[in-house]
Order: C-alpha cells, then sequence, then structure tokens
C-alpha cells in the first residue's frame, strides 16, 4: 500500500510538469507578435539600443529592392550624387552631347572638324535682318553669331571649288571681299537634291561677311554651292554659329598682332585673318611681300594665281624634294608643299604652250604619258639674261621638280625646264632643282 501511494504521488508530480511545460510553451507563442512589435518600435522611435540598430541595418542592406531604396534616402548616398554632379557639369560646359550635323541630325549640332555648333535654320529673311536674328536667339543656351564667309562655306559639300579653301578666292581670313576676287571657280553645276549642303538643303544662307565695294554681304546659294551676294539673292536664310567649344572659343586672333580679329577654327587649332601684305603662319600673322619678278625676295607671293612661294633649294632627287618641302619651315610658315605641275606651270613666263592655261596637255587633271604631247616641248632656249631662268616668272632655275607622278609609270615625276619652258617628266632618282608652295 506504501509503494503504491509513493508510485501515484510521483505520477502526480509528472502530469503537474507536463501541465506547466506546455502552458508555457502556448504563453511563448502569443507573445512572439509583442516581441516583434517591441523591436520596431525600438528601431523608429529609440536609439538606446545600439546592437539592435546595427542588426537592423545588416539587415537591411541584406535585403534587394528594400536595400536600394533605403540607400536613395539614406545619408551615406549622398556623397555618391555629389560626386558625380560636377563630372556632368564640366563635361556640358567643355563638350556637349550634341549629333553630328547632316540632313537627319536635330539642332543644335555640332560639325566635327571644326568643331562649330549650328543652329536650326530660321524662317525666310533678308540680309538687313541676319545679324540680329542671331544675336536675339537663344537656341540650346548657346550664345550665337552670325557666320562670316569662310565658316559658312564648311557647309558645302561635293563642290571643290567653293568649299572653305577651294580655288574660289572670296574670304574673310584672306582679306579678298572684294567683287575683283570673284571668279568662274566659285560655283558648280545645279543641284535640287541638296547635295552641296550638309543639311542636303538648296537654298540661300547669309554670312556676316560684306562685299567692299558694295556694302552688301556675302552668302552661298546652295542650289549650286555658289558664293554669292545678297543684292543678287535679295531673300534667304540664316543659321546661326556658337563656337562655345570650338578653337576660336574667346577669339584668340583678337589680340593677335597684324590680325584682323577673324578666327575660323579647325577643331583643335585655328587660322586668324591677317592684314593686308601678312599671311598666318605656324602661330601667327607672318609679313609676305608679292613677288618681283627676278628681283623677288622669298617667300614672296604670286598676286596672278595667289601661290607663295620659298627660296629655292639644294639639288635633290624626287623622294628628297618632296621631304624638303614637307619638312620646310621659312617665313613663319610649316604648310608648304612640293608644287603639282598645274601649280609650277603658274611660274612659266613668255612661253604660250607651257602656260597655265597653255596647249601642254600634261596637267593635274592629265598625268599619263601621252599627255606630254609636242606643245610641251616649250620656246626656243634663249642666250638672253641668264637662260636657266628666261621663261621662268621667279628666276626658278633650269630644272624643277613637281610632285606629279606619271601615273602610267611611276618611276616618272614632271618637271619643268626653264631654259626652255618646256614640261616633261624625269626618272626620280635624277637630281633636280627644288622650290616649294604654300
Amino acid at each position: 500500500m506504501k509503494k503504491f501511494s509513493v508510485c501515484l504521488a510521483l505520477f502526480a508530480v509528472f502530469l503537474f510538469a507536463v501541465s506547466c511545460g506546455g502552458g508555457s510553451k502556448n504563453e511563448n507563442k502569443n507573445e512572439e507578435p509583442d516581441t516583434g512589435e517591441t523591436v520596431t518600435d525600438t528601431d523608429t522611435a529609440d536609439n538606446s539600443e545600439p546592437a539592435d540598430d546595427s542588426d537592423a541595418d545588416s539587415d537591411t542592406s541584406d535585403t534587394g529592392i528594400q536595400g536600394n531604396d533605403d540607400d536613395s534616402d539614406s545619408t551615406p548616398a549622398q556623397p555618391d550624387d555629389g560626386d558625380s554632379q560636377p563630372d556632368d557639369d564640366s563635361d556640358s560646359a567643355t563638350e556637349p552631347s550634341l549629333p553630328e550635323c547632316s540632313a537627319e541630325s536635330g539642332t543644335p549640332c555640332v560639325d566635327p572638324v571644326s568643331k562649330n555648333i549650328w543652329s536650326a535654320k530660321s524662317a525666310e529673311t533678308t540680309a538687313e535682318k541676319a545679324a540680329d536674328y542671331c544675336k536675339d536667339l537663344t537656341e540650346g543656351g548657346y550664345k550665337w553669331r552670325l557666320p562670316n564667309i569662310d565658316e559658312l562655306r564648311t557647309l558645302i559639300v561635293g563642290c571643290d571649288n567653293t568649299k572653305t579653301g577651294g580655288e574660289c578666292e572670296i574670304s574673310a581670313v584672306n582679306n579678298t571681299l572684294a567683287h575683283e576676287f570673284w571668279n568662274s571657280k566659285c560655283f558648280c553645276s545645279d543641284d535640287y537634291d541638296g547635295n552641296y549642303s550638309v543639311f542636303k538643303e538648296t537654298d540661300m544662307l547669309y554670312s556676316s561677311s560684306v562685299r567692299t565695294e558694295y556694302g552688301d554681304i556675302w552668302g552661298v546659294y546652295f542650289l549650286q554651292a555658289i558664293v554669292t551676294a545678297s543684292t543678287d539673292q535679295p531673300k534667304g536664310f540664316v543659321r546661326c554659329i556658337s563656337d562655345d567649344i570650338s578653337a576660336c572659343r574667346n577669339n584668340p586672333c583678337a589680340s593677335a598682332e597684324n590680325s584682323n580679329g577673324i578666327c575660323v577654327s579647325g577643331g583643335e587649332t585655328y587660322t586668324c585673318g591677317c592684314n593686308d601684305g601678312f599671311e598666318w603662319g605656324t602661330t601667327s600673322c607672318a609679313k609676305v611681300e608679292n613677288c618681283n619678278g627676278l628681283h623677288s625676295t622669298f617667300p614672296c607671293k604670286d598676286t596672278d594665281s595667289g601661290l607663295t612661294w620659298s627660296t629655292i633649294g639644294d639639288l635633290a632627287s624626287w623622294s628628297q624634294a618632296v621631304s624638303y618641302c614637307d619638312k620646310l619651315d621659312e617665313g613663319g610658315f610649316t604648310d608648304w608643299h612640293l608644287p603639282t605641275i598645274s601649280e609650277l606651270r603658274t611660274t612659266v613666263a613668255d612661253c604660250p604652250a607651257t602656260l597655265t592655261d597653255g596647249t601642254c596637255g600634261f596637267t593635274d587633271t592629265c598625268l599619263a604619258s601621252s599627255c606630254i604631247d609636242d606643245t610641251c616641248k616649250g620656246c626656243e632656249i634663249s642666250d638672253n639674261l641668264g637662260s636657266s631662268s628666261y621663261y621662268g616668272k621667279l628666276n626658278l632655275g633650269t630644272f624643277l621638280w613637281s610632285s606629279s607622278e606619271v601615273s602610267d609609270n611611276t618611276d616618272k615625276a614632271g618637271h619643268i625646264n626653264f631654259a626652255s619652258g618646256e614640261v616633261t617628266a624625269s626618272p626620280k632618282e635624277n637630281y633636280l632643282n627644288v622650290r616649294c608652295v604654300r
């Protein structure tokens, strides 16, 4: 009986223990939501438990989208925003993201060669209103002006005569804005498809360059790529130019000695217009005398052709002559080259067949051996006054190399014998004199 009583007591204790353990488990389940609420309250309203805050931060950083949201609103993200802002400002100040100018581009757009920025085309207007239109233009936030004729000619494509640097002599940089400099090289044939314009246009666009003796302004009529005056085209359009990112930014030519203040950008480099008697050299306006026949001081400019000629060089093979001119630094100029046969023929005198427009067929456009015909033999050799230069305008020497290779025999190149005015070709290994041109 005693053993039974003991067993019964132990069984009762066991039941009590089980009952207490189950109650504790249920109570913990009910307390879990309360514990979660307590943690949340601590994170948002109470900073008294740094360990909990640290845990909350590390949890947040591991939670994908929630982490991105927290970064964008949190203080640690601010330095990243601050670092990116100056970079954007710096880039936009020097090289804005603009489309390359074309028929399809929007505006403002940039010429990739000159780095000039071009505006949209205006409504039809007159030459008298053109400058004010550009001055008042606010497109894209740039500072606009009316382009000079050299700049406007950079929009010409497909007409080599009137592109900037072409044979048409109308130029603000060269101070050749008088009508006397207009010639038959200042236009091409009609093209109604706009193929002479970067923008595929056929309109008349005005420049800021004044035709000296008439007071009207030069422009380009893109139907013919013709450089013409506003009197001939009283109605036209305007595209304004900005040099905010070009080499002409701040106009370095305005303070250049002997410059007329005109600046034309070449992208990373620029060319200044110079006063009469000066030409832009490597870094400045250099003095250039006009050629004076056999008494010329070199370098000198031949006013008939507009070409500038160097001092005569030593005897050289053809390849040596080419290299000599490419490396020549004379009179403040470094842009010398060995003249083509047509350029060299501009210095022939008193021998009609081999003058520039003479009947001799060997020219820049006909360089085959068959082009050296009987009329290229020149004139009778003279014994008068230094026969070696009798048929040369500039005391050119007996034989001078040209850069023109014979197209069907490239072992030979053209030259001129100024003792007879003969235009012919010789093996490139021969040694002849050199005079460079620019």
